[in-house]
């Protein structure tokens, strides 16, 4: 055997010999147990879970750590469900280790869950004795009265320690684990002779060895020492240039337990957050002893545990899982204070504000980036005559560099979304206003990242978009244009700010001088002028905008790449929208023909031996496939539906295009699903397809069909098999359909909209009704009920769609004019406390302005300030009315906010606003 404490040592009939010393047994290695009776305090601590309030979800996935530690720790205990022993295991849960499951329960967070109990004091009691070490083999020399142990606990995952005490000194040896390339290296510290081996306080000398080779070392009140810089080198060496410098020289001071004490590094010792090392004390100390990127790094590698996001906000400290998690964004606060073994909890967005106010705190200026479906903290440097561009997150470092911020940039986010094209001037942000326990996404131009001033003005213009006061950000943006210094970012920001108010044509003609100025590279701009001027009733000069989009912008945004056709089929939908059908037609024969020639081509491939699953799933080029042929699959559907039978536009396109779509739904969608649950997304467009020709029969057969009561089984990619056509499997898909809440609410939200098209837009020979609609509205709404308490029951993960639910709730009780009913949902809304559901909600208030009477309206003003009273959404209510185009219901509710909050500025400048802005 080799360790750092004996060096090369020999065992021979139990007695271990080293070079000058020799060490007889005293104890041999025995097996560890857990204390009797805490397997049944476990089910009893289980079933305990299973009675609080917390929501199905949250018990699911609390249930699922603390199942993962009894089939880890009791041999007859029986799983509920097998536990991922890897991240490939994609449908089974990923749990956090037993260590940090002990050191969570010890911080007391079961108490919040299910109380003070008798259960839970006897759990905590015997994990408190679960770090009791014990040895499993013992040894002592007779010749110097020194004693070497193996100790460990029942719990431990980790490989034993090793303890040599001799008559000055115990010296405590572990294997430290470093990043995935790093080789794991050996920890002694040195202590006072008695001392415990978990006492870091009292730590006297520390030493890292690499192969048993010494390479730090470190003394407390002294300087790091680097005694071996080469092999420091050698095993941290990044692969990419410019990461070089990446992992500084540095010793993690972890115990026994693996409980993170604290890292020495060239600046000294930086301690772990916890109860005596947290909050804003802890980031100063912090900031100043880890003075560089590389360094701050070391507080992912080491003070940071990733841990998903609880399911249900009101209790935020419960475990979530990969599987079943909710979206809480900690302030940087609330992250240190959930700090348990020397680690802050959280997950990406978490660590990045953690980042964000480190790097604050050292004078830095940066940003947390949204990125798809992550988080992370990103800043610029110049270096020489260089621009670096880096990012802090919960993966290894990124560091790009360029001779421009703009283009170093554009690197970094392209790193994290590949394939797409990334506009230097719209670049995405996460931002949190008023102490939400969500951020939100902004886009603003690169200036952010390099002008302090500027950075800081265009952050005092998203609280105004974050409060709603469209009308006080577009002043602000206003005079900075009228300076002459404002640069393409600061036009678009003051273009959507008009945009947001309703102002369509002030809009359109921002975003005009714009596309002159400007070269559009993703085609939004286009896009936004497009719509400004519908919505302006500017419908012939919108179409010439379109011309002109698609003779030059649009066709070099489909030449560069597949994302292209994501801004083609917006296009098509706003067109569609305004039912301009003919230039539809021509998209669908020009524009769009690539994407139908590879829904006939694609299913060849996807049967043969030449088929890639991991490349049909994960490359960029082929998710952007997937999402246009299901695009297309949605834009036929309703051309189908919008456009007469008679039409002279269809000739024989119609028979193609059915052909096309029915190839979808036969050939390609049993390999358009990664997950099971993603049948249900998917029914939404069979749903809509059926409807062309079979509505009569589904709503006549639909709520008396079986719902499914498990999960549909989806088969491995090489193993999948073609559906049968649409009349084969009626009856299979007439079940999902009645699962697939996605569907129900489109329904609900269709009928809405084709409502108030027709007030809007006119058209319609019957004149409005609103209880005829509120009588078809009621029969989608009791199909989304239905669909939610199964489709949650069989996939829990689809939790999120919460948000749709609740507003379907509150629109129907709106336009019914039940303000109980109002009243119960808006509770709900307020007790979740999630951001997105309360956003998602209150949004529909606004949306049906133009179906309401003066009273109606009122009454549900009323309502909504008696149970929610959210003072940022008091506008997006004001605002969103006067898009719809119902200026008088918007000047009500402007007037009404005015009276609630009598004091409030923000709320006046809005209301004036909208009083000296008429409608055009």
């Amino acid at each position: 055997d080799h360790d750092a404490l004996l060096g090369t040592s020999l065992m021979s009939e139990y007695v271990v010999y080293t070079n000058d010393d020799a060490f007889g047994p005293v104890r041999l290695t025995y097996d560890l147990e857990p204390p009797k009776g805490l397997e049944l305090d476990w089910h009893a601590l289980i079933a305990a879970i299973r009675r609080t309030d917390l929501d199905a979800n949250a018990k699911t996935a609390l249930i699922d750590h603390l199942d993962a530690a009894g089939s880890e720790w009791f041999d007859s205990w029986d799983s509920e469900r097998p536990i991922a022993e890897d991240e490939d295991d994609e449908d089974l849960p990923e749990v956090v280790d037993a260590e940090a499951l002990r050191d969570w329960i010890l911080r007391g967070e079961l108490r919040a869950v299910v109380g003070d109990t008798d259960i839970v004091r006897r759990v905590e009691s015997a994990l408190r004795g679960s770090m009791q070490l014990e040895a499993t083999g013992a040894w002592r020399s007779s010749a110097s009265g020194s004693t070497y142990a193996h100790v460990d606990t029942w719990l431990s995952t980790l490989e034993a320690s090793r303890v040599l005490r001799t008559k000055d000194r115990c010296s405590v040896r572990n294997w430290i684990l470093f990043e995935d390339d790093v080789p794991d290296c050996e920890l002694v510290v040195d202590l006072p002779p008695h001392a415990s081996p978990t006492q870091l306080d009292e730590l006297r000398e520390a030493r890292l060895y690499n192969e048993g080779d010494l390479v730090l070392r470190w003394k407390p009140g002294t300087a790091l020492e680097v005694v071996d810089a080469a092999r420091w080198k050698e095993i941290t060496k990044p692969e990419r240039r410019e990461l070089v410098g990446w992992l500084p020289p540095h010793l993690p001071l972890v115990d026994v337990h693996g409980r993170v004490y604290g890292i020495v590094t060239e600046y000294g010792l930086t301690r772990a957050p916890g109860e005596a090392h947290q909050g804003d004390a802890w980031i100063r100390n912090t900031a100043a002893q880890l003075k560089d990127a590389w360094h701050l790094d070391l507080v992912r590698a080491w003070f940071f545990r990733y841990v998903y996001d609880s399911p249900d906000a009101r209790y935020a400290g419960v475990l979530g899982t990969d599987l079943i998690y909710g979206d809480i964004h900690q302030t940087h606060v609330e992250t240190l204070a959930r700090s348990f073994g020397g680690r802050m909890s959280g997950d990406c967005d978490d660590l990045a504000e953690v980042f964000s106010e480190l790097h604050r705190a050292q004078g830095g200026l940066g940003h947390v980036l949204s990125i798809p479906g992550h988080a992370a903290y990103g800043f610029v440097e110049k270096v020489g005559r260089l621009w670096y561009a880096q990012a802090l997150h919960t993966y290894d470092p990124v560091r790009y560099r360029a001779r421009s911020p703009e283009d170093a940039l554009v690197r970094l986010y392209s790193f994290f979304d590949p394939g797409a094209t990334i506009d230097p001037a719209q670049l995405s942000i996460l931002l949190r206003f008023s102490g939400e326990n969500q951020r939100d996404t902004w886009r603003l131009g690169s200036r952010i990242f390099t002008d302090r001033d500027y950075a800081r003005t265009m952050i005092d213009v998203q609280r105004d978009w974050h409060l709603h006061a469209f009308a006080r950000g577009a002043a602000t943006m206003q005079q900075r244009i009228q300076r002459d210094d404002a640069t393409i970012p600061d036009r678009l920001e003051y273009a959507g700010l008009l945009e947001r108010q309703g102002r369509w044509l002030d809009a359109a003609r921002v975003l005009e001088k714009i596309l002159n100025d400007f070269e559009d590279p993703t085609g939004e701009v286009a896009l936004r002028h497009i719509a400004a001027l519908f919505e302006a009733k500017r419908d012939a000069e919108a179409l010439e905008a379109t011309a002109r989009f698609r003779g030059q912008g649009l066709a070099r945004i489909l030449r560069k790449g597949i994302e292209g056709f994501d801004t083609l089929f917006q296009l098509a939908f706003v067109l569609l929208s305004r039912d301009c059908v003919d230039v539809c037609f021509e998209l669908a024969d020009e524009e769009m023909s690539a994407v139908r020639k590879g829904i006939l081509t694609t299913p060849g491939w996807l049967t043969s031996g030449a088929f890639d699953s991991d490349m049909w799933f994960e490359s960029p080029w082929h998710v952007a496939i997937r999402r246009a042929q299901r695009n297309w699959v949605t834009f036929a559907s309703r051309m189908i539906e919008r456009v007469p039978e008679t039409h002279p536009a269809w000739s024989d396109r119609r028979t193609r295009w059915t052909r096309e779509v029915e190839s979808y739904f036969e050939a390609i969608l049993p390999w358009d699903l990664e997950t099971s649950s993603d049948l249900v997304d998917r029914m939404e467009l069979i749903g809509s397809y059926r409807l062309l020709t079979d509505r009569a029969r589904i709503d006549g057969l639909l709520d008396g069909v079986n719902s499914p009561d498990k999960p549909y089984e989806l088969a491995e990619p090489s193993e999948r098999k073609r559906r049968g056509n649409l009349k084969a499997t009626f009856d299979e898909d007439l079940r999902w359909l009645k699962v697939a809440v996605n569907w129900h609410i489109q329904r609900f939200e269709f009928a809405l909209a084709d409502a108030r098209r027709a007030i809007r837009h006119g058209g319609s020979e019957e004149p409005f009704a609103l209880d005829k609609l509120v009588r078809r509205l009621r029969l989608h709404a009791a199909r989304v009920e239905t669909s939610w308490k199964t489709v949650t029951a069989i996939y829990p993960d689809l939790d999120w769609m919460r948000a749709r639910v609740e507003a379907t709730r509150y629109g129907l009780a709106v336009l019914e004019g039940d303000t109980d009913a109002q009243r119960k949902t808006l509770e709900v809304v307020r007790d979740l406390g999630d951001k997105f559901t309360t956003d998602s909600t209150i949004e529909a208030l606004g949306v049906l302005a133009p179906l309401l009477d003066e009273q109606r309206f009122g009454r549900a003003l009323e309502t909504y300030a008696d149970v929610l009273d959210y003072r940022p959404l008091w506008f997006e209510i004001v605002w969103a009315a006067n898009r719809a185009g119902a200026h008088d219901r918007a000047l009500q509710a402007a007037e009404f906010a005015c009276r609630v909050h009598p004091d409030d500025a923000v709320f006046a400048f809005e209301r004036d606003a909208l009083r000296a802005w008429t409608p055009r």
